[in-house]
């Protein structure tokens, strides 16, 4: 029984201790081997030799160089960066099918480095600096904000100018096809056309041109009619209205010419009132009465100052008027000669600018 224990607790004992051996190997194990620091020239070189691997079809070597540049870091510009871990899982994980696509980007970062390794950054230039800051210094605005020395250069707006376009373009196209519509009617002579049909197009032509020359006479004539009876009916006074009664419907030329009209009608009475009203209106524009709606031809004579030349006139013509439009229905020339008379004394006297 003794016998059978010892050699079960000789080996426990050998257990234990290759346990222990393991775990203190373990951590030295976990541990990444050193990175390897190559400078630019150096890298350039080992991307060289995967690329002459890869074109040999050396697939293990490139492998090699993939785990050799996985754990590299390359000096540059002072400091230190790791190799691009696309680039080296592409050469370790390397098979005839991704061979091309591991050429391809070996070449791509051959390109993108540097002809030769960069220096140590310059120092800046002063000078150089401050001529820079100086240039980039915003001069002062003055005040006042008066702009001298830009010429102005009105332009219409542009709206208007696109609406120009347009017209001239719808003008332009309704005169081209116009004068298509014209050279198809004009009539064409046919190389080989028989006389008789030449003859024939010849009459209708003849009778189309006869057709539209007596359309335009007939046009023409009617008017020149219209227009004779519209003069006609211009040359006769229009109806009475309720513009005759405001004596401001008018000017005093426009009410002097009207009587005239009413007179050669024989419209007498009217024609009067036309010759009172051309005075009122005289009156009003040169300031020597004033007008108010509702004042009567009396309040306005009683108005005028005793020493006025024509307040006599004045008085003599509104009751001449008043007993013709008020008193009689009908009027006579010898009225109106008289109305008439004294109607242009009075005007004279306001054109002369008479003492009021």
């Amino acid at each position: 029984m003794a016998a059978a224990i010892a050699p079960l607790g000789g080996r426990v004992r050998t257990g234990w201790a290759l346990w222990l051996l393991l775990a203190a190997a373990a951590p030295a194990a976990a541990q990444p081997a050193p990175a390897r620091v190559i400078d630019v020239a150096a890298y350039r070189d080992e991307l060289r030799a995967a690329e002459a691997a890869l074109v040999a079809h050396a697939l293990p070597e490139a492998a090699e160089r993939g785990t050799a540049l996985a754990t590299t870091r390359v000096a540059y510009a002072g400091e230190t960066v790791g190799v691009d871990p696309a680039l080296a899982v592409a050469l370790r994980t390397v098979r005839p099918e991704t061979a091309a696509a591991a050429l391809t980007r070996v070449r791509a970062v051959l390109r993108a480095l540097p002809a030769e390794a960069a220096g140590a950054p310059r120092a800046p230039d002063a000078a150089l600096l401050r001529r820079a800051q100086a240039a980039e210094r915003r001069p002062d605005i003055p005040e006042g904000g008066e702009v001298a020395g830009l010429a102005v250069r009105p332009s219409l707006p542009r709206r208007f100018l696109d609406a120009l376009g347009s017209a001239w373009s719808a003008v332009r196209d309704a005169l081209i096809r116009f004068g298509q519509w014209l050279r198809r009617l004009w009539p064409r002579r046919a190389a080989t056309a028989a006389p008789a049909a030449t003859f024939s197009t010849t009459v209708m032509v003849v009778a189309l041109v006869a057709l539209v020359s007596a359309l335009l006479g007939w046009l023409a004539v009617a008017a020149l009619r219209r227009s004779r009876r519209a003069t006609a009916v211009s040359a006769t006074p229009e109806a009475a209205s309720a513009r005759d009664e405001d004596p401001l419907s008018r000017e005093q030329d426009e009410w002097e010419a009207y009587a005239g009209e009413l007179a050669r009608a024989g419209r007498l009475r009217e024609a009067i009132r036309a010759w009172y009203h051309a005075v009122l209106v005289a009156l009003f524009r040169s300031g020597l009465l004033h007008h108010q709606k509702g004042r009567t031809n009396w309040e306005y004579v009683s108005r005028v100052p005793p020493e006025a030349s024509w307040r006599a006139g004045l008085s003599d013509l509104t009751r001449r008027f008043d007993r013709e439009w008020y008193g009689r229905e009908k009027s006579s020339p010898e009225s109106l000669g008289a109305c008439a008379s004294a109607a242009r004394a009075i005007l004279a006297e306001v054109r002369r600018g008479g003492p009021a």
